[in-house]
């Protein structure tokens, strides 16, 4: 910005990576936006894709592209946002998300009446009518807001990260004042950024959704228990009590929170099991479904045959019930299947008992069926050959 140039009220930052997929309805939602007094900073990490050429198909003068001469990755690249910004609020937007039209606007709005918020943010939506209503419900009316004691929200942050950052409006100079992202922390540097904000103000929350993800068509996102994300939240919340500690002298509150966050990860921890487990589980599951459509088919096509070679013979007759009520056993068994691992296994060794006990019942019969195809042939010769003589 020249020397010339008025401060702008408002930096929206997006750090791209082969966004191409999405990155133009990104930039499209935020320069349509009612509240017009921003710059818009894109800072890309080496994209291989078309990222480049569609930013700079915008020919709008906010726009401001820079380009990393190396990648720098999470959470580096969102540092250089930081240090790039100028406005007096600050955005990390996404670029897999939208904004509504009002999302700058409601949020300024909580910003400039009350000083004592450190931050503001709004709910998300994953379908895009709920957040066009969202910004048309009120005609121009705030959102509907809920001012929370910081310090009181840091302790529901301890807890579990329930802010999604592009959702989010933030003083910038709080941000600077902070140090920024805490690089060694990786992708949950934001999660520890924003809980020692909490420690410093207020915080606001709007209850519209006011920001679309186009990218996941879930209304409700799971939390991570993979081992990395367990231990990345982890070092955040050790890395945020420490800092309440310096700024609230509450040691004995914070040796509390410890404990509370060491339960937290043994928590997490054993979900990641659970989660490691259950994926194994599916695995196995699925496998055996498989095995079930092909016996499926198998008993499909040998009712098929049944008239063909059905005789009066008792004990295939008897077969043929036992057949049935075996795959229809099967399929019963399927649908009862438990929820605890441990109890799995032994059903999970019982249904492979039952699917080769089916083949090996199947093979007999076809064999059986053979040997009769081959003695009436064998009589059929005999026949024709008593003829010939």
């Amino acid at each position: 910005m020249s020397q010339d140039s008025a401060p702008v009220s408002v930096s929206v930052c997006i750090p791209t990576y082969n966004g191409a997929a999405f990155l133009s309805e990104a930039i499209r939602s935020v320069l349509s936006q009612s509240f017009q007094d921003f710059e818009l900073v894109i800072v890309d990490d080496c994209s291989t894709d078309t990222t480049l050429d569609i930013v700079r198909s915008f020919t709008d003068s906010r726009i401001r592209l820079y380009l990393n001469d190396e990648r720098l990755g999470v959470p580096r690249n969102w540092n250089r946002c930081l240090a790039l910004a100028e406005g007096e609020y600050f955005c990390l937007f996404d670029q897999r998300k939208m904004m509504a039209p009002e999302n700058l606007a409601r949020k300024i709005a909580v910003l400039d009446c009350d000083p004592t918020i450190s931050f503001v943010y709004s709910a998300a939506a994953y379908h895009k009518q709920d957040v066009l209503s969202a910004s048309s419900e009120s005609n121009g009316t705030p959102a509907r807001e809920c001012i929370f004691d910081g310090r009181q929200y840091f302790r529901s942050l301890l807890l579990g990260n329930i802010v999604e950052t592009p959702t989010m409006l933030v003083r910038r100079h709080l941000l600077q004042q902070l140090g920024g992202f805490e690089e060694t922390l990786g992708s949950v540097s934001d999660y520890a950024l924003w809980m020692k904000l909490c420690i410093e103000k207020r915080v606001a929350v709007l209850q519209q959704p006011l920001v679309l993800d186009q990218w996941n068509d879930n209304r409700t996102l799971p939390p991570d228990y993979s081992q990395q994300g367990v231990q990345g939240a982890f070092m955040a919340r050790r890395q945020a009590l420490q800092y309440y500690e310096e700024r609230t002298g509450q040691r004995e509150e914070g040796e509390l929170f410890r404990v509370v966050a060491q339960a937290l990860v043994a928590f997490e921890t054993r979900m990641a099991q659970v989660d490691q487990q259950t994926e194994k589980q599916q695995a196995y599951i699925g496998e055996l479904e498989q095995t079930r459509v092909q016996l499926e088919t198998t008993v499909q096509e040998i009712y098929r045959e049944k008239e063909e070679w059905q005789t009066d013979n008792n004990d295939q007759q008897v077969y043929i019930k036992e057949l049935e009520q075996l795959y229809d056993q099967l399929r019963a068994d399927m649908q009862k299947m438990g929820k605890r691992w441990e109890k799995q296994q032994t059903y999970l060794e019982n249904q492979r008992f039952l699917i080769d006990h089916l083949k090996l019942e199947r093979d007999l019969l076809i064999s059986e069926r053979e040997k009769r195809i081959f003695r009436r042939l064998r009589r059929f010769a005999w026949r024709i050959s008593g003829r010939r003589r």
